[in-house]
């Protein structure tokens, strides 16, 4: 709850990045419209209350990094926190209304009552002669992020298969210097005869198996196995 309320308190501030991750998810709900919307800096840099935001609405986070890419700038400067920018004008208000708001910050909920005081309190505020000289934010329709979303997505399934082959690769290379040693090792652990000793035997002669069949040579792996069996028929 209380994360929310900083939520709040930062989209009065002028950060817009929880807006448009609940509009990210909005849109992704409703079908891919195409009109474009403002991308606001720092969702790269989300922190906590906004992570869990995007956990909680289970918005997928491959949609955020694409936003992110369209518009890798920080999170825009706040404003001054509420509580700072309007306590100067309580003053204005007149001693029934101050009663009021004090009344219902007792018995009602704070944060609405907080609200509505600052929408009482806003109409005291001079109007700035010019507007605030600020450029303008790139925009992104869904559809381009949810492209680039997918764009990434392809691109760290290829990172990931090209990675496990590599594994894979070496793992294989390494059982091929060891294979000699795995062959004599599975024969002592069968002359045990012992039950744990043949599971481990078993997990050495499938160890080779794959590897017989990575280098397509199973003609020698069951040449070595027909050699066991004769030699433990039981």
């Amino acid at each position: 709850y209380a994360g929310y309320v900083s939520l709040y308190n930062a989209i009065l501030r002028g950060d817009d990045r929880a807006l448009f991750l609940l509009w990210l998810k909005a849109t992704q709900q409703c079908g891919y419209l195409d009109e474009p919307v403002p991308i606001p800096g720092g969702l790269n840099a989300l922190g906590t209350e906004l992570t869990d935001l995007a956990e909680f609405i289970d918005l997928d986070s491959h949609l955020i990094e694409a936003a992110a890419q369209h518009n890798p700038a920080p999170a825009a400067k706040l404003s001054s926190a509420p509580q700072v920018e309007y306590t100067k004008y309580l003053n204005q208000l007149t001693p029934d209304q101050s009663t009021h708001y004090l009344e219902r910050l007792l018995t009602e909920d704070p944060h609405i009552a907080r609200a509505e005081l600052i929408k009482e309190l806003r109409q005291y505020i001079p109007k700035p002669t010019k507007p605030a000289d600020r450029a303008p934010l790139p925009s992104i329709t869904y559809n381009q992020v949810q492209q680039i979303a997918d764009e990434r997505h392809e691109a760290h399934l290829r990172v990931e298969a090209e990675k496990r082959t590599a594994q894979r690769r070496a793992y294989f290379e390494r059982l091929e210097g060891e294979a000699d040693r795995m062959w004599k090792k599975a024969r002592e652990l069968i002359e045990r005869k012992q039950t744990k000793a043949y599971e481990q035997a078993m997990e050495i002669l499938y160890a080779l198996k794959c590897l017989a069949s990575e280098q397509d040579d199973e003609a020698n792996f069951f040449k070595h196995t027909e050699e066991l069996v004769a030699a433990y028929p039981r």
